[in-house]
Protein backbone atom coordinates (compact mmCIF):
# COMPACT_ATOMS: atom_id res chain seq x y z
CA UNK A 1 0.00 0.00 0.00
CA UNK A 2 1.24 3.47 -0.81
CA UNK A 3 0.57 5.61 2.27
CA UNK A 4 2.54 8.67 1.11
CA UNK A 5 1.30 11.89 2.74
CA UNK A 6 -1.43 10.00 4.62
CA UNK A 7 -2.40 11.48 8.00
CA UNK A 8 -2.53 8.87 10.78
CA UNK A 9 -1.88 11.39 13.60
CA UNK A 10 -3.35 10.20 16.88
CA UNK A 11 -4.35 6.80 15.44
CA UNK A 12 -4.05 3.42 17.13
CA UNK A 13 -2.07 1.26 14.70
CA UNK A 14 -1.07 -1.28 17.35
CA UNK A 15 -0.33 -4.62 15.64
CA UNK A 16 -1.19 -3.06 12.26
CA UNK A 17 -0.02 -5.01 9.24
CA UNK A 18 1.88 -2.47 7.13
CA UNK A 19 4.07 -5.07 5.41
CA UNK A 20 5.67 -3.76 2.20
CA UNK A 21 3.92 -0.40 2.63
CA UNK A 22 5.42 2.89 1.47
CA UNK A 23 5.33 5.55 4.16
CA UNK A 24 6.81 8.78 2.80
CA UNK A 25 5.99 12.05 4.55
CA UNK A 26 3.21 10.16 6.34
CA UNK A 27 1.96 12.03 9.40
CA UNK A 28 2.25 9.83 12.47
CA UNK A 29 2.42 12.19 15.48
CA UNK A 30 0.91 10.68 18.64
CA UNK A 31 0.29 7.41 16.77
CA UNK A 32 0.58 4.07 18.58
CA UNK A 33 2.63 1.66 16.44
CA UNK A 34 3.41 -0.95 19.09
CA UNK A 35 4.02 -4.40 17.53
CA UNK A 36 3.29 -3.04 14.05
CA UNK A 37 4.45 -5.18 11.14
CA UNK A 38 6.56 -2.97 8.85
CA UNK A 39 8.45 -5.85 7.25
CA UNK A 40 9.76 -4.91 3.80
CA UNK A 41 8.33 -1.40 4.08
CA UNK A 42 9.86 1.78 2.71
CA UNK A 43 9.93 4.48 5.38
CA UNK A 44 11.23 7.92 4.44
CA UNK A 45 10.93 11.49 5.64
CA UNK A 46 9.05 10.47 8.79
CA UNK A 47 8.91 11.93 12.28
CA UNK A 48 8.53 9.09 14.81
CA UNK A 49 9.81 11.19 17.71
CA UNK A 50 8.55 9.99 21.10
CA UNK A 51 6.32 7.29 19.55
CA UNK A 52 5.70 3.82 20.97
CA UNK A 53 7.09 1.29 18.48
CA UNK A 54 7.82 -1.47 21.01
CA UNK A 55 8.18 -4.88 19.35
CA UNK A 56 7.71 -3.44 15.86
CA UNK A 57 9.01 -5.53 12.98
CA UNK A 58 11.22 -3.56 10.55
CA UNK A 59 12.75 -6.69 8.97
CA UNK A 60 14.11 -6.00 5.46
CA UNK A 61 12.74 -2.45 5.58
CA UNK A 62 14.35 0.51 3.82
CA UNK A 63 14.55 3.41 6.30
CA UNK A 64 15.74 6.83 5.16
CA UNK A 65 15.57 10.25 6.83
CA UNK A 66 13.46 9.04 9.75
CA UNK A 67 13.48 10.66 13.17
CA UNK A 68 13.26 8.05 15.97
CA UNK A 69 14.39 10.57 18.62
CA UNK A 70 13.33 9.45 22.11
CA UNK A 71 11.08 6.78 20.58
CA UNK A 72 10.35 3.53 22.42
CA UNK A 73 11.58 0.81 20.07
CA UNK A 74 12.34 -1.91 22.62
CA UNK A 75 12.41 -5.51 21.35
CA UNK A 76 12.03 -4.32 17.75
CA UNK A 77 13.48 -6.23 14.82
CA UNK A 78 15.76 -4.51 12.30
CA UNK A 79 16.99 -7.77 10.71
CA UNK A 80 18.45 -7.13 7.21
CA UNK A 81 17.23 -3.53 7.40
CA UNK A 82 18.96 -0.69 5.53
CA UNK A 83 18.97 2.52 7.56
CA UNK A 84 20.27 5.78 6.04
CA UNK A 85 20.42 9.40 7.29
CA UNK A 86 18.34 8.57 10.36
CA UNK A 87 18.46 9.53 14.02
CA UNK A 88 17.80 7.32 17.03
CA UNK A 89 19.01 10.02 19.44
CA UNK A 90 17.84 9.10 22.95
CA UNK A 91 15.78 6.18 21.63
CA UNK A 92 15.03 3.16 23.82
CA UNK A 93 16.22 0.19 21.77
CA UNK A 94 16.57 -2.33 24.61
CA UNK A 95 16.76 -5.91 23.26
CA UNK A 96 16.51 -4.70 19.66
CA UNK A 97 17.86 -6.93 16.90
CA UNK A 98 20.08 -5.24 14.30
CA UNK A 99 21.47 -8.46 12.79
CA UNK A 100 22.56 -8.26 9.13
CA UNK A 101 21.59 -4.57 9.07
CA UNK A 102 23.38 -1.77 7.26
CA UNK A 103 23.42 1.65 8.94
CA UNK A 104 24.91 4.69 7.20
CA UNK A 105 24.94 8.25 8.51
CA UNK A 106 22.94 7.21 11.57
CA UNK A 107 22.96 9.09 14.87
CA UNK A 108 22.56 6.85 17.93
CA UNK A 109 23.69 9.49 20.48
CA UNK A 110 22.28 8.73 23.96
CA UNK A 111 20.42 5.64 22.65
CA UNK A 112 19.87 2.69 24.98
CA UNK A 113 20.70 -0.61 23.27
CA UNK A 114 21.07 -2.68 26.43
CA UNK A 115 20.93 -6.43 25.71
CA UNK A 116 20.62 -5.86 21.96
CA UNK A 117 21.87 -8.20 19.24
CA UNK A 118 24.18 -6.68 16.64
CA UNK A 119 25.54 -9.35 14.32
CA UNK A 120 26.94 -9.10 10.78
CA UNK A 121 26.10 -5.40 10.95
CA UNK A 122 27.74 -2.43 9.26
CA UNK A 123 27.95 0.46 11.71
CA UNK A 124 31.07 2.13 10.34
CA UNK A 125 31.24 5.94 10.29
CA UNK A 126 28.15 6.34 12.50
CA UNK A 127 27.72 8.34 15.70
CA UNK A 128 27.37 6.17 18.81
CA UNK A 129 28.31 8.66 21.54
CA UNK A 130 27.11 7.96 25.07
CA UNK A 131 25.28 4.84 23.84
CA UNK A 132 24.40 2.09 26.31
CA UNK A 133 25.36 -1.30 24.86
CA UNK A 134 25.53 -3.01 28.28
CA UNK A 135 25.14 -6.80 27.98
CA UNK A 136 24.73 -6.60 24.21
CA UNK A 137 25.98 -9.25 21.80
CA UNK A 138 28.17 -7.74 19.09
CA UNK A 139 29.46 -10.27 16.56
CA UNK A 140 31.06 -9.87 13.11
CA UNK A 141 30.27 -6.16 13.16
CA UNK A 142 32.10 -3.28 11.49
CA UNK A 143 32.47 -0.27 13.79
CA UNK A 144 35.37 1.21 11.80
CA UNK A 145 35.66 5.00 11.90
CA UNK A 146 32.64 5.19 14.21
CA UNK A 147 32.46 7.77 16.98
CA UNK A 148 32.07 5.70 20.16
CA UNK A 149 32.94 8.28 22.82
CA UNK A 150 31.57 7.52 26.31
CA UNK A 151 29.82 4.40 25.00
CA UNK A 152 29.10 1.68 27.56
CA UNK A 153 30.14 -1.77 26.33
CA UNK A 154 30.23 -3.23 29.87
CA UNK A 155 29.42 -6.93 30.05
CA UNK A 156 28.98 -7.04 26.25
CA UNK A 157 29.94 -10.14 24.28
CA UNK A 158 32.31 -9.45 21.36
CA UNK A 159 33.53 -11.66 18.52
CA UNK A 160 35.19 -10.52 15.30
CA UNK A 161 34.43 -6.79 15.69
CA UNK A 162 36.34 -4.11 13.74
CA UNK A 163 37.20 -0.86 15.52
CA UNK A 164 39.76 0.41 12.96
CA UNK A 165 40.02 4.21 13.12
CA UNK A 166 37.19 4.51 15.67
CA UNK A 167 37.13 7.11 18.43
CA UNK A 168 36.80 5.28 21.75
CA UNK A 169 37.46 8.12 24.23
CA UNK A 170 36.06 7.23 27.67
CA UNK A 171 34.35 4.09 26.31
CA UNK A 172 33.65 1.49 29.01
CA UNK A 173 34.67 -2.11 28.24
CA UNK A 174 34.47 -3.35 31.83
CA UNK A 175 33.94 -7.12 31.96
CA UNK A 176 33.38 -7.25 28.21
Amino acid sequence: ANLTNTNFSGSNLRKANLESATLNKTKLSKTLLQAANLKGSHLSNLNLKNLNLKAANFEKAQISKVNFENAHVEKSIFFKTHILDTTFKGAQLIQANFSDAILAHVNLHDANLTMSRIQNTRLSKNILTNVNLHQSTIIKTDLSKATLEETDFSNAVFADVLFIGSTLTLANFEQA
